[in-house]
């Protein structure tokens, strides 16, 4: 399999697949979205999430974090909606950013595919519970951040 470390390897699978989600959203028409808004996108809660949420889910400082809404907000894919009184807003996804939460889940279904195609259904049961032993080993999650939904009814479409 070659002398490449395990980091390298996992650094590499993602590495493949960002230029397709991006070439896949910039197709769409989506054409300011770009890798590193994936540290917000991904982490949404449909009803909102605090910054310092968003930035411990994806592993970034707070000041990182506000950059990229920043960013987002003045494309107009999210917007800060005022919580409980004495709180920090939260970020929301605006109907502009859920179009684009929707096709990242689309194109998540089909990767979910492409790796069972690939490793067939035991190893991509294998690959999965693996993974997540990986993450929480060193610490991370699997909780609060975009997921796919076998059963939905969307049909993973070629986007």
């Amino acid at each position: 399999m070659g002398d490449m470390s395990t980091r390298m390897l996992l650094l590499s699978a993602v590495r493949t697949l960002w230029p397709r989600l991006t070439s896949a959203l910039h197709g769409a028409g989506y054409t300011d979205v770009h890798p590193r808004h994936g540290a917000v996108l991904t982490h949404l809660d449909p009803k909102g999430t605090p910054v310092a949420l968003l930035a411990s889910r994806a592993g970034l400082g707070k000041a990182a974090m506000g950059a990229l809404v920043d960013e987002l907000e003045r494309a107009q894919y999210v917007q800060r909606k005022p919580s409980a009184p004495g709180r920090l807003p939260l970020i929301v996804a605006t109907l502009r950013g859920q179009a684009v939460i929707r096709l990242m889940m689309v194109f998540d279904r089909q990767m979910e595919q492409h790796i069972q195609r690939a490793v067939g259904p035991n190893g991509y049961e294998s690959l999965r519970t693996m993974l997540h032993v990986l993450a929480r080993s060193l610490g991370g999650t699997c909780e609060g951040q975009l997921t796919t939904h076998p059963a939905s009814s969307d049909r993973a479409q070629d986007i």
